[in-house]
């Protein structure tokens, strides 16, 4: 697929923004959620709409950077027009969304649904713990995403 110039530039530079939105809306949501939860009630009931937005965000930029991506890997003429760091970074961003489907997401909804029926919140504690560790496997994929796209070996 040839895509002109300006064209070209103006995916990138959407597929730049995104992942920066991606990255950012998922950094502070563990931590932020540890933190509340440690102050109790009543600062733990503004977390979960805080915590969905973060996750909206985070969701909808990370189909955005695969969109992007995708149009900019077509535009190379496919994946055999692009190199190797960049069919291996999108394994790893694919493992990604397995990580965040399969662990992160479920987790979350057991801590949400706690928390919006008042329950314990030791027990939420122990899921943010969960939560950290899940969202701390999604930030290695990410950040080794990152490096395979911006250093060229």
């Amino acid at each position: 697929m040839v895509m002109p110039f300006y064209f070209y530039s103006l995916v990138k530079l959407l597929h730049l923004i995104a992942m920066a939105f991606w990255l950012a809306a998922a950094v502070s949501m563990p931590g932020d959620t540890r933190r509340t939860l440690l102050l109790g009630r009543p600062h733990v009931d503004a977390l979960v709409p805080r915590a969905r937005r973060s996750i909206r965000i985070a969701l909808a930029s990370g189909l955005l950077t695969i969109a992007t991506g995708g149009a900019l890997v077509a535009a190379h003429g496919g994946l055999g027009g692009v190199s190797m760091r960049i069919q291996i970074g999108l394994v790893l961003t694919l493992v990604l969304f397995a990580v965040s489907a399969a662990l992160v997401l479920p987790t979350w909804r057991r801590l949400s649904k706690l928390i919006e029926g008042g329950g314990d919140l030791q027990h939420a504690l122990a899921l943010s713990r969960k939560l950290t560790m899940y969202t701390g496997l999604e930030h290695l994929f990410r950040f080794s995403v990152l490096t395979l796209m911006v250093f060229r070996y």
